[in-house]
């Protein structure tokens, strides 16, 4: 249908949506008082009427672990390094999250499915691609028995990330985790694990040293007593990374882990990471080993005795901390996958390797089905991606709402976009919402800059975005033309050299901000704070060094084989006050926090009580007071996963730590105070979302339906809450209005309306109209006024709408009315209605027309009062209803929309009481023919009945059906009145020459009409109704109706 009647879904959309959004909400549990904070239960509260929605981008973000299932070629798991599991059962076309709500933590290493019964699943947390920006930790192993319906944690908690989960082929309890552990410091919980009873008792049968923990383990399936385990020497700090050491290497065990043998024969003496697999022949085994020289593809022919180099190509193992996954071919020993920036195959044994070619880089895991060697599944920074065919075509990955983000913006347009950098893509600008239902990858575009950046411009108008990227890169992005310019202040890239030998040292995620007082004035922050007034064409340095490094800190940032990008002592945050310009605040990942007063000339430093090396990740200026700030640091780096969240009320010479109700592994990201209601504050940690009501004494979960994922960044605007997230995309909390009115005097055990915030009439929000799978595409706004009230307990609820005038326009109520269903669903607490701007609707009778029915028309831009009655109290609150801002629309072009929709709906009204009044004159007659009268009585009786069929068949379709039927069958008068009222009731009022013809035609064609029906009813009627009194028989009678029939 949509194919021949475009217009259908997009200008007639909002004339066919007639159904209001209701949520209804647990009751709601008081605030406990601040002298008791221990007595104070997570949930509920004030918000729990609140709901998160997803906006995407559905681009899938970086994926480390993917299984599936031999015996069904439909069915894969991914592990999200941020976003959880996700599951699909057609192969791809689709993906289903499957871990939230059980899963504590979000970053998933190792995913495994027992082969004896693949609903069997456990699944490692913690990535082992150990990146020094996105790294998430994990909380040890969790355990489905239902294909992912449930689960349950089973523990080992401490060895934060696990790369490789083996299962015995025969017995699902017989399991081996491979816990790499924790990068950051040395640590006892690493090695390889085993557990007999499904997971309930685990004991460590491989422990090697504190800084060594397997990077990969291999089963052989034909013999599950014989296992490899490759072993990695290695500790990340936020300046290096160690990755080699003499504690590397292979071991193997053939009595099932009892005991294990270091394998030396023919590899290096030290060695960094290492990869393992097991081909179709058990004798031989491929590694991939870290090492300079001597470093790429070894084979062994005699299941480990002694091992061969057979290729040193670098592309087998570029950037070994980051890939180093293989896997042979379950049917051909000489066939093996390596995973490295790109996907390569060989058919000879590892001497010769072709690219396979796939749509994303930088490939991480690999499963291949052991019964059909062509179907697999692999894990990219991209996504998931399955291909049936050997690797020759696969799957998109633009149905994972998996994204990373490390930041978020948002401008002021209508509706407002939203900016940020997908790590391993490219930035995104989103909208917050659209016209046509949902938010698709037609909606989204890049900005300029990259995977990294931070994303600022002039949030009134952002026609030109400046946008970052690794290694100090920045563009100016002009959306008019789509047209991306460099504007590096020194455009030098500084690969494998030392830090100390560089001029700028730019932080991977480094800091953009466009001054909100002069758009001109743009800052680019590398271990100083640079200015340009010239859109890039020069800068200036307007700060010393604001970071404290150090000999050891100002290496090649890695080692023992290769040098890494890791960038240390950089600024990480730049914050302008809103009150002044030339107050601004930086951070960096060494724990300076530096601020000036005089727009650079001087500069104060401070430390954090306790965190002299803590990563500031963000500085939040108090937009009600110039000398208050609000900090985020971590010390995940350090393996030290406590939130850190701090405030100054004087410029820096005191802080404060408030932390209190957050998680104690929460470690914090972001905070931001809300700029309509001091004090209101809202923090993104490791693990979820959290809100304080006074100013960070207290702290509450604000998760609500949001899965346990990285919130990286925050932002408020005007009543919306937008995140980023590290592994989930963005997402929107419609209207925290409540939060911004809640004070301290709530009165919780009586009614109350919330002043709803000014809502738009306006084409854009609403679902349906869309035509994308709703599971890869994000989820729009609500369309209309929200209007949040609590009831503290179950009875009588009603919300009106009333006009100006003091009209009842609309009407809700929990109870049924006048033969209506309730429209409103109500729970003790808070509750939530989404009233769709409308009058009430008009009550149909059977036979209206399905396909363009019409609903109640649109109200105009004005002021209306909302009134909640319940418990026997009456409260009103004022709701101002504006135009989309995008048009200017006099007051007389609604008038005359409004004219015409109430002279159709008033003759809609009476052809349905018409219709009403023909039917109840016809059953009448209907049921005395049953009883055998007359044949004068019979003749008269028929022939009334049958003049009156035909005028009810010329207002309204007597046989209804439902679907699209109606486009084939004859449209009667009813129809047209109804499409003419969808046609006019539109979000911009434009009523056309054609509308207003069409009325009076059809109203001299209801008139003629109601003529005939008069003329039966006050002659023929009467007629009959005198032959049936002349034959005793009790006459007709004219009952006048107006409900649904």
């Amino acid at each position: 249908m949509n194919a021949t009647l475009p217009f259908y879904s997009i200008r007639l959309r909002w004339g066919l949506r007639i159904f209001c959004l209701l949520v209804g909400t647990a009751a709601l549990m008081g605030w406990v008082s601040v002298s008791h904070p221990q007595s104070r239960e997570p949930a509920p509260s004030y918000f729990q009427s609140m709901t998160w929605r997803s906006i995407g981008p559905f681009r899938g973000g970086r994926v480390v672990a993917v299984a599936g299932i031999a015996s069904d070629p439909q069915t894969y798991y991914f592990g999200g390094v941020g976003g959880g599991v996700f599951k699909t059962t057609n192969g791809g076309t689709t993906w289903t999250n499957v871990s939230d709500g059980y899963f504590s933590t979000s970053s998933v290493g190792a995913i495994a499915l027992a082969p004896s019964n693949p609903k069997v699943v456990y699944v490692g947390m913690g990535e082992h691609s150990i990146r020094g920006t996105t790294l998430s930790h994990g909380d040890g192993v969790y355990k489905s028995s239902d294909a992912g319906k449930s689960w349950v944690h089973l523990g080992l908690e401490a060895t934060r990330v696990i790369s490789r989960i083996r299962i015995n082929p025969t017995n699902p309890d017989v399991v081996y985790i491979a816990a790499q552990g924790t990068p950051y410091v040395p640590s006892d919980a690493r090695g390889v694990f085993r557990s007999k009873d499904g997971g309930k008792t685990w004991e460590k049968t491989l422990f090697v040293n504190d800084v060594t923990g397997p990077a990969d383990l291999a089963m052989d399936m034909k013999n599950p007593q014989i296992l490899y385990a490759a072993m990695w020497d290695h500790q990340r700090k936020p300046w290096n990374l160690r990755s080699g050491g003499r504690a590397s290497g292979v071991y193997k065990t053939v009595d099932g882990g009892d005991s294990w043998q270091k394998i030396v024969q023919g590899l290096p003496k030290v060695m960094g990471r290492i990869g393992i697999t097991i081909s179709a022949d058990p004798n031989r085994l491929y590694a991939l080993v870290e090492c300079n020289p001597n470093g790429g593809l070894y084979r062994s022919d005699d299941a480990g005795k002694s091992w061969k180099l057979v290729n040193s190509s670098w592309d087998l193992i570029s950037r070994p901390w980051y890939y180093m996954r293989l896997e042979g071919d379950p049917a051909d020993s000489d066939i093996i996958w390596i995973m490295n920036s790109q996907v390569y195959r060989s058919v000879d044994g590892g001497k010769t390797f072709s690219r396979v070619n796939i749509a994303h880089p930088d490939e991480h895991d690999i499963w291949i089905n052991p019964k059909t060697p062509n179907t697999l599944i692999i894990g990219n920074d991209g996504g998931a991606t399955v291909s049936f065919d050997g690797g020759r075509t696969w799957s998109t990955q633009q149905n994972q709402p998996t994204g990373q983000f490390y930041r978020v913006n948002v401008d002021d347009r209508f509706p407002y976009w939203v900016y940020g950098g997908q790590q391993d893509s490219t930035t995104v600008g989103i909208p917050s919402a659209t016209e046509h239902g949902t938010i698709t990858e037609r909606d989204w575009y890049p900005v300029g800059g990259g995977e990294s950046g931070f994303v600022d411009f002039d949030k009134r108008d952002p026609s030109l975005i400046y946008a970052g990227s690794w290694g100090g890169q920045i563009t100016e992005f002009d959306q008019s033309r789509k047209y991306a310019r460099e504007m590096m202040a020194y455009p030098k890239i500084g690969f494998g050299l030392a830090l100390r030998e560089r001029k700028y040292r730019f932080n991977y995620n480094a800091p953009i901000v466009v001054s909100r007082h002069d758009k001109k004035v743009i800052y680019h922050a590398a271990q100083k704070l640079l200015r340009t007034e010239d859109r890039g064409i020069s800068w200036t340095e307007v700060s010393p060094d604001l970071t404290r490094p150090t000999d050891k800190t100002q290496g090649i940032g890695g080692g023992p084989f290769w040098p890494e990008g890791e960038i240390y002592d950089t600024i990480t945050y730049v914050a302008e006050s809103p009150h002044d310009r030339k107050v601004l605040w930086t951070g960096s990942d060494d724990g300076v926090i530096a601020l000036t007063r005089d727009g650079g000339g001087t500069w104060q430093r401070f430390s954090l009580p306790g965190l002299s090396d803590a990563l500031i990740n963000e500085i939040e200026v108090s937009p009600h007071d110039p000398a208050t700030a609000y900090v985020a640091a971590s010390r995940y780096k350090f393996n030290d996963y406590r939130p850190q969240i701090f405030k100054t009320n004087n410029f820096g010479q005191s802080w404060e730590r408030i932390v209190d109700g957050i998680s104690a592994e929460s470690w914090s990201r972001v905070v931001r105070e809300d700029p309509k209601r001091k004090g209101l504050l809202y923090a993104g940690t490791e693990t979820g979302v959290f809100v304080s009501l006074d100013d960070g004494k207290h702290w509450e979960s604000l998760q609500l339906n949001m899965p346990v994922t990285p919130i990286t960044d925050l932002q408020v605007h005007d009543a919306d809450l937008v995140v980023s997230t590290l592994g989930r995309g963005f997402w929107i909390l419609d209207d925290v209005s409540t939060l911004q009115q809640i004070s301290g005097s709530f009165d919780s055990g009586s009614p109350h309306l919330f002043q709803p915030r000014v809502a738009f009439r306006t084409n854009i929000g609403g679902g349906g109209g869309g035509i994308e799978d709703e599971q890869s595409a994000g989820t729009n706004s609500p369309a209309g006024a929200i209007l949040t009230f609590y009831v503290p307990s179950e009875g009588v609820v009603t919300i009106e709408i009333l006009s100006s005038s003091g009209e009842i326009i609309r009407r809700y109520s929990s109870q049924q009315e006048q033969g209506r269903q309730p429209s409103l669903k109500i729970k003790p607490g808070m509750n939530r209605l989404v009233w769709d701007l409308r009058h009430e609707l008009l009550s149909q009778v059977r036979g209206a027309p399905g396909l363009f029915r019409m609903g109640g028309r649109l109200v105009k831009p004005g002021t209306y009062a909302v009134r909640l009655t319940a418990s026997d109290k009456t409260l009103s609150a004022p709701l101002e209803v504006r135009l989309d801002p995008r048009w200017n629309v006099p007051a007389e072009g609604f008038a005359q929309q409004d004219q015409l929709l109430v002279a159709i709906e008033h003759d809609v009204a009476e052809l349905n009481h018409d219709v009403l009044e023909i039917r109840n004159v016809r059953e009448q007659i209907d049921t005395l023919m049953k009883r055998n009268p007359s044949a004068s009585v019979t003749t008269a009786g028929k022939d009334l009945s049958s003049k009156l069929e035909l005028v009810e068949d010329a207002l309204i379709q007597k046989n209804p059906s439902g679907g699209q039927r109606a486009v084939v069958e004859p449209s009667r008068l009813s129809s047209h009145f109804n499409f003419l009222h969808v046609s006019v009731n539109q979000v911009i009022p434009e009523v056309t020459q054609g509308e207003k013809d069409l009325y009076v035609e059809l109203s001299k064609e209801f008139a003629g009409y109601k003529a005939q029906l008069a003329n039966l009813l006050t002659t023929d009627l009467v007629a009959f109704n005198q032959l049936l009194t002349k034959e005793g028989i009790s006459e007709v009678v004219r009952v006048s109706s107006r409900g649904n029939q």
